[in-house]
């Protein structure tokens, strides 16, 4: 391999395949990124086995010998990221070493050779549809907070996805807590179709996605390829059957109350701090007067107990655990928040 580009390129891949990295000390090749260079471009791969990412870096490069190596990607991060924009230049030996030179400075490291790299398998392109990057990420961030977490029930520890003709959903539950974002657009398929992304690969997304551009998506073989600018990004899909939770959300409530949604984050977080010797759990009463009152109950080192005012449509408590209720509050968006609950609960 020999061949020279604009470092501030490089660095652009790196960082972009990133997300794909795993420290792993039984599979070291793992740590690796991926250098491909043909006769007009060069891609640089990261692969974790769950997730890999492909970066093209097609223009403003020169290829006098096409090459492959992998490379430790702690190594190269750090060295452009210590490195001023420039020319670099990147050569191979035989003896998997690669060596940098940028102005007068050299730099060179033993690598591994690309054989030993987990191969992509090829992606059918069979169902495809178009978001913006920016629906995608909202819908990650209002359903990540609810995934499993472990392997106790492995379709749970991720996004169940949703495409209609007219709609996408986007939901998630730990069976304690259950969340759904909900688009509407016209998907371009023609019946459901229905996958479960990995909690690690849509966290990921979320992360790598730039603002405001449309994402090809691809389902096909247990696979999702997105397609955005110069990336091709591959996630495998969890196997199962998501439970049907739609009959799980209440047609109606019978008591309701409109908080200012800062003021409870902030009360339930004060509440906590005594609440968390007793799981942190805490009852939450509605009272007609106007106000909302949270408690913790007797623990071992105290009492708790907050007022806040509020419109409450009708009188009534319940239990719940605070953590999980800031984590969905915190997600909702705008000043206030009408929260409603069946006495059953």
């Amino acid at each position: 391999m020999h061949i020279e580009l604009d470092s501030d390129r490089l660095f652009t891949a790196i960082k972009t395949v990133a997300h794909a990295v795993v420290n792993s000390p039984t599979t070291p090749i793992l740590e690796n990124v991926l250098l491909r260079v043909t006769n007009e471009k060069m891609v640089v791969v990261a692969n974790n086995l769950e997730m890999a990412i492909e970066y093209t870096i097609d223009s403003d490069i020169v290829v006098h010998d096409p090459g492959d190596i992998t490379i430790s990607f702690r190594f190269l991060a750090s060295y452009l990221n210590l490195l001023d924009p420039t020319r670099l230049t990147i050569k191979t030996d035989t003896g998997h070493t690669l060596h940098l030179t940028a102005n007068k400075n050299k730099m060179r490291h033993k690598g591994l050779s690309a054989e030993e790299f987990p191969m992509i398998p090829a992606t059918r392109r069979d169902t495809r549809f178009v978001l913006s990057s920016d629906i995608l990420r909202r819908a990650f961030s209002k359903t990540l907070f609810s995934c499993a977490s472990g392997n106790i029930r492995p379709t749970l520890a991720g996004v169940y996805i949703q495409l209609h003709p007219d709609h996408v959903t986007f939901a998630s539950t730990d069976s304690f807590r259950l969340s759904e974002y909900r688009y509407n657009c016209d998907t371009g398929v023609d019946k459901k179709i229905a996958i479960i992304l990995p909690f690690r690969s849509a966290n990921e997304i979320m992360k790598t996605l730039p603002e405001w551009i449309d994402v090809e998506i691809f389902f096909a073989d247990n696979q999702i390829l997105l397609v955005y600018e110069n990336v091709l990004l591959y996630s495998r899909l969890l196997n199962g059957h998501f439970p049907d939770y739609a009959n799980f959300f209440p047609k109606s409530t019978s008591v309701h109350a409109l908080i200012d949604r800062s003021k409870l984050i902030q009360s339930l977080r004060q509440v906590s701090l005594i609440a968390r010797e007793n799981n942190f759990n805490v009852k939450m009463g509605l009272e007609k007067t106007g106000t909302v009152k949270l408690e913790s109950g007797d623990t071992e080192i105290g009492t708790s107990e907050i007022e806040i005012n509020a419109e409450v449509e009708w009188s009534d408590q319940v239990g719940l655990n605070a953590t999980y209720f800031i984590d969905a509050l915190q997600v909702i968006e705008g000043d206030d928040v009408r929260i409603g609950f069946e006495t059953s609960l």
